[in-house]
C-alpha cells in the first residue's frame, strides 16, 4: 500500500520493513499526503502560461491577495542533439553552432498570487504543456473565474 513520506515530501511504496526507500526512516510515514490543492478539495483545472499576468486573487483559497510567489520549471530542450550528426571535421563547428543558436533548455516561469495563509501551499500540477510553455494546475474556482473573465485562460 502506498504511503506518504513527510521527510521526502512524496508518495512512496514502503520497503518490506515499512520504511521509506529514500530516507530509510519509518517515523515520517503517514497514510495520506497533507492537504494540498486538488480536485477533491473542489478546485478547478486552470491553464497557467509562463510569464503571464494573473488576477490578484489567491490561487489556493480565492481571497483577494497582495503577495505572490514565483514558480519555475526547467527541462533540457528536446531540440538539442546529443551526438555528432555532422561529419567528423564539422562536429566542432556544429557544436559551437548549437550552443550559440539553439535553445539549451525550456523554462516555464510565472508569478502566482497567494494570500498570507496559503504561502506554504504546494501547487498541484495535472500536466505540463512544454510546447505552449504552460501548465495545467488545480486552482480555486474564484481564481479560475477571474482568469477566465480577464481572457487569459
Amino acid at each position: 500500500m502506498l504511503k506518504y513520506c513527510r521527510h521526502c515530501d512524496r508518495t512512496i511504496l514502503p520497503d518490506a520493513n515499512e520504511s521509506c526507500p529514500g530516507c530509510r526512516s519509518a517515523e515520517f510515514l503517514q497514510d495520506s499526503p497533507p492537504e494540498t490543492a486538488g480536485s477533491a478539495a473542489g478546485l478547478l483545472l486552470a491553464r497557467l502560461r509562463g510569464h503571464a499576468a494573473f488576477p490578484v486573487v489567491c490561487a489556493f483559497c480565492g481571497v483577494p491577495s497582495t503577495e505572490s510567489k514565483v514558480f519555475t520549471w526547467r527541462r533540457k530542450s528536446p531540440h538539442v542533439s546529443g551526438g555528432d550528426s555532422a561529419a567528423a571535421y564539422f562536429s566542432v563547428v556544429w557544436r559551437i553552432f548549437e550552443k550559440l543558436v539553439r535553445q539549451q533548455e525550456q523554462v516555464i516561469s510565472f508569478r502566482l498570487p497567494h494570500c498570507g495563509n496559503c504561502r506554504m501551499m504546494r501547487l498541484e500540477i495535472a500536466r505540463f504543456e512544454w510546447d505552449d510553455y504552460c501548465i495545467l494546475a488545480y486552482c480555486h474556482p474564484n481564481f479560475c473565474e477571474e482568469l477566465k473573465a480577464s481572457g487569459r485562460r
